[in-house]
């Protein structure tokens, strides 16, 4: 395509729409020189078309230069990114940790996890699904399908030696009961007597095969310890009921497949989603220190749809400056601690960061907070009252926000003025999932959750991630 062509063409088919859509013949809309309102709009090059503009897109970053990958069967002809090499980090070895991988489009998301996934198995030859990935769209599924089967099959250290099944509602028109190069195993018979290595499924089949009495063969081989992996694919799509729903499938899946002493040896959760734009854009927009103008317009095209983006830019705002403070002391602290150490600590870290009271306050009062005698004078006047709760009040609620602990704070919410069924108050945003440690979506392209004891409270914290922008504006625009 020749882009400076194309727009051409564009605007040129725009043109003759409108002449042909809004014809003036009638004398009083032309002047005497013949010209109409509509031809001075179209001769003003910029009162609807703008640009062409030209896009760069930045490469990703490549791993550095003589680091050695943490694969024993698996070698590799390609030079991983630098995401990618922190991902195999992660996952491989004795101890894998619960990841989240955020990354842009086409920056190789499926390979962070499904590389480690396909090494690990391939050293296994015990009976057992050792890994599940959790699709949102059969569609999905179906093709990472294939793609699993290419990468088996073109490896001679894993063709034979892994297998991988699709469990979801729609078998397609064939079934297949071995693998092959572009095909997985989609028998469900045969699925049950051979349990798979890895399994594809989606959540709604998951919860099927945990419950159905004829699907139980399928995970007769899993003994504690036994699965290792848990992928979320596209983990941003599972928010509201559909996220709380998926957290409470996996707390069930692991109290099935890993009781007793199987939580010591760990079950590592792993979120794979594409970084939001609007995401990005928009934090970045309210945090840079040369932006004095926090204003943003963003346009749709339906009403109902401008609606449901207002409330979801203003239900995240709060959370999103949560979470960015939660993951500026992470990163200050180390990765590693535990959640209750993170949701304990952050409140103080960043109560003597912003160096006063007032400061604090400002910075990290919630929402349904701001009706608090103590803070309308801090707005006032520039200060708090001496021996002032707030502070502490403040502190707690942040203790809530990182861990999902009740605080001890007032607020409308607690008073009744402003119920919110099934949502902490002030938060807006999916139902019972905004507990634990949550990333920073804007500002990087990796980031991590990770918590031995419960594994699904790092899943919570993927499933809370946020796209947020302040005192949004959004217009419906017509045409």
């Amino acid at each position: 395509m020749i882009p400076s062509i194309v727009a051409s063409e564009l605007q040129e088919a725009i043109r003759r729409f409108l002449y042909a859509s809004f014809p003036m013949t009638t004398p009083g809309f032309r002047r005497d020189d013949g010209g109409t309102m509509l031809d001075d709009l179209l001769a003003d090059p910029e009162a609807i078309f703008k640009g062409p503009y030209l896009g760069l897109g930045l490469p990703f970053r490549r791993m550095e230069a003589g680091a050695k990958l943490p694969f024993d069967r698996i070698d590799l002809s390609f030079a991983p990114y630098r995401h990618q090499f922190r991902a195999f980090q992660r996952l491989c070895g004795p101890n894998p940790r619960s990841t989240l991988v955020a990354t842009g489009t086409g920056s190789g998301k499926t390979e962070c996890f499904s590389l480690p996934i396909l090494d690990y198995c391939a050293g296994r030859p015990e009976q057992g699904v050792k890994a599940i990935i959790v699709y949102p769209m059969n569609a999905l599924a179906a093709d990472q399908a294939r793609r699993f089967a290419r990468d088996i099959h073109d490896r001679d250290s894993l063709r034979g030696h892994v297998s991988v099944g699709l469990y979801v509602g729609d078998t397609g028109s064939s079934v297949r009961k071995v693998m092959s190069r572009d095909s997985v195993i989609t028998c469900r018979e045969t699925l049950r007597e051979y349990p798979p290595d890895i399994l594809l499924t989606n959540y709604k089949m998951l919860d099927f095969l945990l419950l159905r009495p004829r699907d139980q063969r399928l995970w007769r081989y899993n003994e504690p310890n036994r699965l290792r992996y848990l992928v979320v694919d596209e983990l941003h799509t599972f928010d509201g009921a559909q996220g709380t729903d998926l957290a409470c499938l996996v707390r069930r899946l692991r109290d099935r497949l890993l009781p007793g002493d199987g939580l010591a040896w760990g079950l590592s959760l792993i979120g794979s989603r594409a970084a939001s734009l609007a995401s990005v854009l928009i934090g970045r927009l309210f945090a840079s220190p040369y932006n004095d103008h926090r204003k943003l317009i963003a346009f749709s095209d339906a009403v109902q749809d401008a609606a449901h983006r207002a409330g979801f830019f203003g239900a995240r705002t709060y959370s999103t400056l949560i979470r960015g403070a939660i993951a500026r002391f992470v990163t200050a602290q180390g990765e590693g601690l535990p959640l209750s150490v993170v949701a304990s600590e952050m409140p103080r870290y960043w109560r003597n960061r912003t160096g006063s009271e007032a400061g604090f306050v400002g910075t990290f009062i919630a929402p349904n907070m701001e009706w608090l005698r103590d803070y309308e004078n801090l707005k006032t006047l520039g200060q708090l009252p001496a021996h002032s709760d707030v502070p502490g009040w403040v502190e707690q609620r942040l203790i809530w926000e990182g861990a999902g602990v009740r605080p001890a704070c007032p607020d409308r919410a607690h008073a009744g003025a402003l119920p919110r069924r099934g949502r902490r108050p002030g938060s807006g945003g999916a139902p019972g999932v905004r507990s634990a440690l949550g990333p920073a979506a804007f500002g990087g392209d990796w980031l991590a959750a990770r918590d031995r004891r419960d594994p699904c409270a790092a899943l919570s914290a993927g499933i809370s991630l946020a796209h947020a922008g302040r005192r949004c504006l959004l217009s419906h625009h017509a045409g």
